[in-house]
């Protein structure tokens, strides 16, 4: 495990005295691209043991390797509905046939398009980073792959999601479906995300997972009668039915309890949060349906890494107000004639930004904590089979 902690160590650290004690956007690049380097070493240098699914994408671009191009729209090929997916595996196999190249490939791809992502449209890159790293993300770029590209390129489709840009968000959802299908839900969300997140809708997306729960086996049993027989007829299939503990959802609930009761916070700072509240709260949702059924995690994690846009909003959304801070300036600078008419003024303006400033911490600290705890968690149960961290050396 300590690799993995000592990489968390570093993105906090460095994030918080570079970019937080000094922050500009020049030092904002300077630590994206040292923690995406180490990221990206650490994802390109793992053994084939460290990674639940890495044996089954080795074997599948070993498959395309041995084939020529006319394999991708074989039958043969299980993600020939997955054009994109297979076209990078063959890509790759013209110039070598070594998996570990292909694995560096892809953790180069995932890794640095939400790097540039972050950088392009967090509010906070460092709290967006060590939210990448803390709550799962970076580790799933080393398994669930064909997934892990799809989101690292949704990221740049959630912006066009909140200024309402259907036509180039459809054709970004399209490209991220050419390596995992699943995302092609997002099209139909289209048409959600943006409306208000409220106890009206609480309510509706409350009482639609409870009867979910309740009728989840008799749904499905109907479902795979015509399609999916997958999931009742194997062994794999019966495992994603399968359900977590209550831990699983803990931490993905109470972030969105958090952004919901800082809802007006958010959205006076700016009303397009409203999809990441939205996007927060299906993963919730999503996650609470996960304690009965491990295949709705799947899908949850589609809707999760909002968190990495939503997370830097929450503490931005509290930070200390620059004009009044410049007003504090002016008065301490007025004459001495009129300091008696600007001491009461004075005193509760330094009081109010005290506060502030105490609230916004207590942000930050809220996000490391939550993110330290669920960090530990997965790596604790170590679904992922990351730990041990071994190299291919």
């Amino acid at each position: 495990m300590l690799p993995y902690y000592l990489l968390l160590l570093l993105v906090a650290v460095l994030g918080f005295v570079l970019c937080e004690r000094r922050g500009s956007r020049r030092n904002d690049l300077i630590y994206l691209c040292v923690v995406t380097a180490v990221m990206m070493l650490m994802a390109s240098l793992r053994a084939d043991t460290v990674g639940i699914d890495y044996k089954m994408y080795a074997n599948y671009f070993q498959s395309v390797s041995n084939h020529d191009l006319s394999y991708l729209i074989s039958a043969e090929n299980p993600y020939r509905f997955e054009f994109g997916f297979s076209l990078l595996n063959y890509l790759v196999s013209l110039v070598t046939n070594h998996t570990y190249v292909f694995m560096a490939v892809v953790a180069v791809l995932t890794i640095g398009l939400r790097a540039v992502a972050i950088y392009r449209y967090s509010s906070s890159v460092w709290i967006s980073v060590f939210t990448f790293v803390a709550f799962g993300f970076f580790g799933y770029t080393m398994c669930t792959l064909r997934q892990e590209i799809a989101i690292s390129i949704l990221l740049f489709a959630i912006p066009l999601l909140q200024k309402k840009k259907l036509v180039p968000y459809i054709l970004l959802v399209l490209l991220a479906a050419s390596f995992h299908k699943s995302v092609l839900i997002l099209i139909p969300i289209y048409f959600l995300a943006n409306l208000p997140v409220n106890w009206k809708s609480l309510v509706i997306y409350g009482v639609g997972t409870g009867l979910i729960l309740i009728f989840s086996w008799p749904i499905i049993n109907f479902v795979t009668k015509f399609v999916y027989q997958f999931y009742t007829e194997t062994e794999q299939g019966r495992y994603y039915l399968m359900g977590r503990d209550v831990k699983t959802a803990l931490i993905p609930i109470v972030v969105f309890i958090a952004a919901y009761c800082l809802k007006k916070r958010l959205l006076n700072r700016n009303p397009q949060n409203a999809v990441l509240l939205n996007f927060t709260m299906y993963a919730a949702f999503l996650f609470i349906l996960t304690i009965k059924h491990f295949i709705f995690q799947r899908v949850a994690l589609i809707f999760f890494p909002a968190i990495i846009y939503l997370l830097p909003e929450i503490v931005c959304s509290v930070q200390v107000d620059p004009e009044k801070t410049e007003e504090l300036t002016l008065l301490q600078q007025a004459d001495r004639g009129r300091r008696k008419q600007t001491s009461a003024k004075e005193t509760k303006l330094r009081t109010e930004l005290r506060d502030q400033k105490a609230l916004y911490y207590a942000a930050i600290g809220f996000v490391l904590a939550v993110g330290l705890l669920y960090y530990a968690f997965l790596l604790q149960t170590n679904r992922l089979l990351l730990v041990p961290y071994v190299t291919l050396f």
